[in-house]
Formats: C-alpha cells, sequence, structure tokens
C-alpha cells in the first residue's frame, strides 16, 4: 500500500534565511551595546530571535495550505505581510539609528496621535537620500519574490503540527512584553506583536501623553508699577546656547541677535544682561514650554501643572493686552486646550491660517512675524501695555532654512548642521524684524525683551543622537538675554536690582525663573498670592539668588511618557545626571563650571555619605524619586 501524504521537507525552512538575515541587520546596528550585556540581556534577544525564526518556518507550510482554497486571499496576505515585515523591520531600526533607542508603545501612541508631525519628520530623511525610497519599495518586492519562489518548492504539509510554531512563537513574544524594558533586546520584526501588547497595557492604564483641559486658580487684580513697561517674551524652538553668536557660536548666523545682545539694536541707556549657563527645563517641548510658561519645575505634578496660573493670567490681571503667536499647530498634543484660553486678546496659530505646513507642524514662521508686527501696531495706538510671546519653529528639526540667505557654513560635518544653522539665519532675521520696528516705532524706549529658547538641539557635541535623551548641557544650555529699557533705568538702579542682575548672570539660572523675573519687571510679583507664588520653581533675576538652589531638567512627566527615563538636578556647581540606555542606566556628578564638557564623572570616587545626600534631594521631590527607583539601574 502506497502511502500518499507527501514526503517529509525541510524545504519549509526556506524563509528561516531571511529571518537570519534580519536578525544580523539587528545585531549590526546595536553592536556598540552588545559588549554591556550581561547573560539575562543575550537570553531575552535569543527568546526573541527563536521566535522570529520559528514564525518565519510557519508561514510557508501554512501558506501552501490555503492557497489552494483561498489563492486570492493568500495571495493578498503575502503581499500585505511583505509590506508590513518588511517596513517594521526598516523602520525600526531606522528608528534605533536615529534615535538611539527602539521604539516603546508610548512612542507608537505618539505616531498615532500625531501622525503629520511623524511624516513631516520622516520626509526630510526621505528626501535627503533618495536610496530609502528604492529601499522601501525593493526590500517588500523581494521578500514577495522569495516567497512566491519558495511556494513552488513547498508541497502542503499532512499534518497540522505546524500550527504549533506560530502559537509558540506568539507566546514568547507575550512573555518578553510582561516586562516593558524587554522591548530593547527583541529583533526588529518582533516589535509590531510587542508592541501591541504593550498599547494594549497603555489603553487599561489610560492616555499619558497628552496635557487635559486646565482648571487654573485665579490670579486677583494686580497693580503694575507706575510707567509699566510693554514686555515681549521670544521663544526660539531647538535653539542652544552653541547656535547664537553672542552665546559662543563661531559662524556668523545671528548677526541681528548678537545686535540685540551688544546693546547696538536698542536706545541709549537700554541694559542687556546675557545669562551664559541659563539652562531649560527640559529637552521636549512638552514639558518645558508649558512650565516655561507656568514658572513651574518641570517635575511639578499634573495637578499642579494643571492648577497653575500661565505668564498672561497674571499680565492679564494687571491691566495688559495680551498675545501668543507661534507658527506651529498647537492641536499638537493639546497645547489648544491647555495654554490657549479668554486671557489671551489674540492668539496665532497654524491653525489660524490656510497657509501650508513647512516645518514639522508649523508654518513658515514668516507669517507669524508679520501677524506680530501688525499686533503691536494696533496694541501701540492703544493705552495699555502689551505682553507678548512669540513662538518660533524654524530650528525645529528637519529645520526651515532662510529662503533668501541660506549659504554653506565653513567646517560643518554634516548637511543636518548646515541646514540647522540656515534655519537660526532666517529666525535671526525675522527677529531682527521685530526689534526694528518696535525701535521704529519707538516702543523699544518702554518694552522689556527677554529671549530664549525652549531647549537646545545637541548638533555640536552628540553625546547622545535624540535630544530628547539627552541629559548633558549639549542641550540643556540654552540663550537667554534680558534686555530692560532706558525708561526702565531709575527703577532697575534702586534696591540694588541692576546689581542683582549682572551677578546673577554667573550664575546657572533656568527658564522657570521667566515668569518671576517678568512679574518682578512689571512690579506685580509681590503681590501674587502666596498660594499660588509658593509653587513657583524659580526666582527673580532682578533679586539675589540661592548659590545652593536646586534647578531640575525632566523629559518624563506625569503627562509626557514616550522616551527613556532620565533626570538631571544642578545645586550649586554640582550636576547629577541620570539617564536610561538600552542597557543599564548612566548615573553621573560633574561639576559644570569647572568642567563644561562634561568629560569627568565625579559619582564612582564619592563616599557613600556624598551620595546619601543626593538621594535625600530625590526624597523630597516625589517624581524625581520615582525617576531614580524606576531607572533599570545596576545598584
Amino acid at each position: 500500500m502506497t502511502d500518499s501524504r507527501p514526503r517529509r521537507s525541510w524545504r519549509w525552512l526556506a524563509l528561516v534565511p531571511i529571518s537570519l538575515a534580519a536578525i544580523g541587520a539587528d545585531l549590526a546596528v546595536r553592536h556598540v551595546a552588545m559588549s554591556h550585556w550581561n547573560a539575562a540581556h543575550w537570553a531575552r534577544f535569543s527568546a526573541s530571535a527563536l521566535a522570529s525564526v520559528l514564525a518565519a518556518a510557519c508561514l510557508l507550510p501554512i501558506t501552501a495550505m490555503t492557497i489552494k482554497r483561498w489563492p486570492r486571499l493568500t495571495r493578498a496576505f503575502v503581499v500585505a505581510a511583505s509590506f508590513a515585515w518588511t517596513w517594521n523591520l526598516l523602520l525600526s531600526l531606522g528608528y534605533f539609528v536615529v534615535l538611539d533607542a527602539w521604539p516603546v508603545a508610548t512612542a507608537v501612541q505618539y505616531v498615532i496621535h500625531e501622525p503629520r508631525s511623524s511624516v513631516a519628520l520622516a520626509l526630510p530623511y526621505l528626501a535627503g537620500f533618495p536610496l530609502l525610497i528604492v529601499v522601501l519599495v525593493a526590500a517588500p518586492a523581494a521578500a514577495i519574490a522569495v516567497w512566491v519562489r519558495a511556494l513552488a518548492l513547498v508541497s502542503p504539509p499532512g499534518r497540522h503540527r505546524f500550527w504549533l510554531m506560530p502559537v509558540a512563537a506568539l507566546a514568547i513574544v507575550i512573555g518578553l512584553s510582561l516586562k516593558p524594558p524587554t522591548y530593547r533586546f527583541s529583533v526588529a520584526d518582533v516589535h509590531a506583536v510587542m508592541l501591541t501588547t504593550n498599547l494594549a497595557r497603555l489603553a487599561v492604564r489610560g492616555d499619558a501623553l497628552r496635557l487635559n483641559k486646565p482648571h487654573r486658580m485665579q490670579v486677583p487684580a494686580l497693580k503694575p508699577r507706575p510707567d509699566p513697561p510693554n514686555v515681549l517674551l521670544i521663544v526660539n524652538e531647538s535653539l542652544g546656547a552653541d547656535g547664537i553668536g553672542a552665546f559662543g557660536c563661531p559662524h556668523p548666523v545671528s548677526p541681528q541677535i548678537d545686535a540685540l545682545a551688544d546693546a547696538t539694536a536698542l536706545p541709549a541707556g537700554a541694559t542687556v544682561v546675557l545669562f551664559h549657563y541659563a539652562q531649560a527645563n527640559a529637552s521636549s517641548t512638552l514639558v518645558s514650554v508649558p512650565t516655561l510658561c507656568a514658572g513651574l519645575a518641570p517635575d511639578s505634578t499634573a495637578v499642579r501643572m494643571h492648577a497653575q496660573p500661565l505668564l498672561w493670567h497674571y499680565a492679564k490681571a494687571a491691566g495688559y493686552s495680551t498675545f501668543m503667536h507661534t507658527p506651529q499647530r498647537y492641536e499638537w498634543m493639546e497645547f489648544d486646550q491647555y495654554l490657549i484660553d479668554g486671557t489671551l486678546d489674540h492668539v496665532f496659530t497654524a491653525e489660524s491660517t490656510d497657509h501650508a505646513l513647512a516645518n514639522d507642524v508649523g508654518i513658515d514662521d514668516v507669517h507669524m512675524i508679520d501677524e506680530t508686527i501688525s499686533r503691536i501696531d494696533k496694541l501701540l495706538a492703544g493705552d495699555a501695555p502689551f505682553l507678548g510671546v512669540i513662538q518660533f519653529n524654524a530650528t525645529h528639526k528637519p529645520f526651515l532654512p532662510h529662503p533668501d540667505k541660506a549659504k554653506k557654513w565653513p567646517g560643518l560635518r554634516d548637511f543636518e548642521s548646515d541646514r540647522f544653522l540656515n534655519a537660526v539665519h532666517y529666525v535671526d532675521d525675522l527677529t531682527g524684524r521685530v526689534v526694528a520696528h518696535l525701535r521704529k516705532k519707538g516702543a523699544l524706549d518702554n518694552t522689556v525683551i527677554l529671549l530664549t529658547s525652549d531647549h537646545g538641539q545637541g548638533l555640536t557635541g552628540r553625546r547622545i543622537r535624540a535630544r530628547i535623551h539627552n541629559y548633558y548641557d549639549e542641550v540643556a544650555i540654552i540663550p537667554f538675554l534680558l534686555a530692560m529699557p532706558p525708561r526702565s533705568g531709575s527703577w532697575l538702579k534702586k534696591d540694588g536690582r541692576l546689581a542683582n542682575l549682572r551677578a546673577n548672570r554667573d550664575r546657572r539660572v533656568s527658564n522657570v525663573d521667566i515668569v518671576p523675573t517678568l512679574l518682578d519687571a512689571i512690579g506685580v510679583l509681590d503681590q501674587v498670592p502666596d498660594a499660588i507664588r509658593d509653587h513657583f520653581g524659580g526666582h527673580s533675576l532682578f533679586r539675589p539668588l540661592d548659590p545652593d538652589r536646586q534647578i531640575a531638567f525632566v523629559n518624563v512627566t506625569e503627562y509626557r511618557q514616550w522616551s527613556q527615563i532620565g533626570m538631571s538636578l544642578v545645586v550649586g556647581d554640582l550636576k547629577y545626571l541620570l539617564y536610561e540606555r538600552d542597557v543599564g542606566c548612566e548615573e553621573a556628578v560633574y561639576n559644570w563650571r569647572a568642567d563644561p564638557a562634561e568629560r569627568t564623572n565625579l559619582w564612582p570616587a564619592m563616599s557613600a555619605e556624598q551620595k546619601q545626600v543626593w538621594f535625600d534631594r530625590f526624597k523630597k521631590r516625589p517624581w524625581m524619586q520615582h525617576v531614580w527607583d524606576t531607572a533599570a539601574c545596576d545598584r
């Protein structure tokens, strides 16, 4: 009697080499981190690789079983699976190369919430490297070709034992997903299932990626000082101190801001102070901008964040006209509902115009400047002083170069740095337009200008690829300039205010100081109720600063959790730094004044008592204590 069942054959393993090639590509991009792996790390990676091989091995026999019964459906599956698999592989590897991290579930959730932002960030790479487009098309085409050729060699199996392999692969992936940090040790083509598992966990836990509608404390009526000044707060985007000439940039990219810094762009009698050791609140805009506007430390609770008044609430209570202008799209992460309310007399965002998006989630910055100049003209015709905030966008990655004056800057190592400096040049030109217009209208005689940035970009140092994981000063240190008008001269000279300003310029200051400093400049800081003022994370720069003050810097908060955790805390001349790497974490203490490049780590040589002093500080800051407890450090 003849056995009618097909003979056993190992040809059903034909897709396994593709999986092994993917595992090899995965190992190639993370070869630097592999030297730090221990046995547990290798075990997790090996389990993930086994799941990948099992999944590849079972695809051919399963396809062979279904193609005769459902040919069209099976062919559609082969095409769709080839595209999904290769694109997931390429995007995962690309994410690691660009951001120095593997895409966690919250990163995928961000993409779902903000698809336009994600696409806008990817487009420059496709435009700058056309070969990537070829790869995105050729990779799935090659996978389809291999799959079709392999199907011709495989007979449908006589038993259903092959169903055990996908079940085993799925069990391995779900098992690895039970501990979220293990995504770092999964091969790229296993990410999709792991991320799905983690996304389900997030859905149960709740959405922790957006700001909510605030319920702010009411600010009572405030009485400004006589002859109150106008206030203009200029917030740059992703612009570190190393991008401005007056703060150390070796290239002549910022002649207008430099002229503001040396007071040549201002009327005689103006006072300008540059703070060379100013730091941002975070390298994530989602943390830095809200805390900057509220005057809160970045590790403040979400409840406090949604209760604290913003800068323009105080100004409105003092009788000021207010405006907030930005070329950015403020639907991003609910910025509109968090920042914008009836207190602002005028708002300009990307959503309020028909202009096309030009850079990430923003329109061309020139449209915002045109609107700002028009608005200032209207305000100067009235009786009330104004407080205005303008926030640029051109220096946000992928950067918007100057359309007319773009040039090649010598000595740069990549096209990205060149594009960034041209974007700085563009923002500088637009800043000069606003300052020149105020001077033309005679308004600079009584307008306070504070220029800062939400965070740096980190192009010059590159200690860490992605700034959202970077806690070093190459990203934290920002330009910070305060210009006081001539008509504030007598007020500035009283009570040691000018002397305090000049003394504080060589101290570590922060964006948390902006709100109390500007409220002091218009004369209302001491009138703010203690229930509000006691929560300020900063201090007025017109007053003496405690040399041992604490200044925090965090990116992961209760409402922003899509990057690897980390933090830094400055106390005096020392800076504690912690960030989670793909393997373990970095823990360091630097003397930022004596060692500005942060090369000499003092932490290993510190005594247990000295380390305990830092731990005791964290205990008084609950979120920092949470970060320290959560970090995957080998302690």
